[in-house]
């Protein structure tokens, strides 16, 4: 990627991209602008400029010296021109020290009043150099199990490692356990992929839903709740709520004998609650939104027993 070192370059870059994504026609451009993906989540650490394995053979992992985001390795620039830009949300990767968190980013000055928000993402072992399964298993086994037994290593003793190398179905089935447990978490992040990863090798399959197939068969044998699949900006609307609901006082007082609950707080929220009438029935319960004040509001109370 292209190093920029002023905060009117990486502003111009936003903008291009926000270009071209016009050019294109592609869906819910204005709803997208408060969000920012950059490549490798790039401004969020400093990778000390040993990111390439191949220029770096000297290095058993070339992240060993990187200055994680909560060590005061993001690039202030960048979180500056994100800002500028009127960028609200930016997506980060889970598996980095720091970044897995939803949070909102103080540690930095942006220049502006209102923080931006931490969205973390879930990685994949999907990597971003493959297209078919051969290249996959192939790039797999080498990162969890080839590398150490070709450095005289037992990979059984390594964390992460694997002791035997995988065919592709049991990579699928680990990753769909993986991926499970991150759902049952109930944390709103989605899993990222590469566009790599969208090449059809063969009859219409792709990697990606190779790897959504095993993913819902696993999930099925467990629940039957549907699952959504909202758009990043939503999960980022969702989770600014969230959070501006742990930091605030919320009271609430159910009457048994009205059947009806008082809720307020000591500012405005958008508070998503389950069991009050209206909303949608999703999971055996009803589901709304509400804007909660300094004003006791009252609801009616429908815990959707009887459907």
């Amino acid at each position: 990627y292209e190093t920029f070192t002023a905060v009117a370059l990486i502003q111009a870059e936003i903008t291009k991209n926000r270009t071209v994504w016009g050019l294109l026609g592609l869906p819910e451009q204005a709803n997208n602008h408060p969000i920012l993906l950059t490549g490798n989540h790039s401004g969020l650490k400093d990778r000390k400029c040993t990111d390439d394995p191949l220029l770096h053979t000297n290095m058993a992992n070339v992240q060993d010296d990187d200055v994680a985001f909560d060590q005061g390795g993001a690039n202030s620039l960048f979180l500056r021109a994100a800002a500028n830009m009127g960028v609200a949300y930016l997506a980060s990767d889970s598996s980095q020290q720091g970044q897995n968190i939803e949070q909102y980013i103080t540690q930095y000055d942006d220049g502006r009043e209102t923080n931006l928000l931490m969205l973390p993402r879930w990685p994949t072992n999907v990597f971003v150099n493959v297209i078919n399964p051969d290249q996959l298993v192939d790039e797999y086994n080498y990162m969890f199990h080839d590398r150490f037994v070709n450095a005289g290593q037992d990979p059984c003793t390594i964390p992460g490692a694997i002791c035997t190398p995988r065919s592709y179905a049991e990579i699928l089935a680990a990753e769909a356990d993986n991926a499970v447990r991150h759902m049952l978490s109930f944390n709103e992040w989605p899993h990222f992929f590469h566009q790599s990863n969208a090449a059809n090798y063969a009859n219409g399959n792709t990697l990606i839903f190779d790897w959504l197939n095993a993913v819902f068969s696993a999930y099925e044998r467990l629940l039957n709740l549907p699952v959504l699949n909202l758009p990043y900006w939503q999960i980022g609307n969702k989770t600014k709520n969230k959070l501006d609901a742990k930091s605030a006082i919320i009271q609430a007082q159910w009457d048994r004998t009205t059947n009806q609950v008082t809720i307020s707080a000591n500012k405005t929220l958008y508070l998503e609650v389950t069991g009050i009438a209206g909303g949608n029935l999703y999971g055996g319960q009803r589901i709304s939104v509400i804007t909660v004040t300094t004003t006791p509001t009252v609801y009616t109370v429908n815990r959707a027993l009887a459907q």
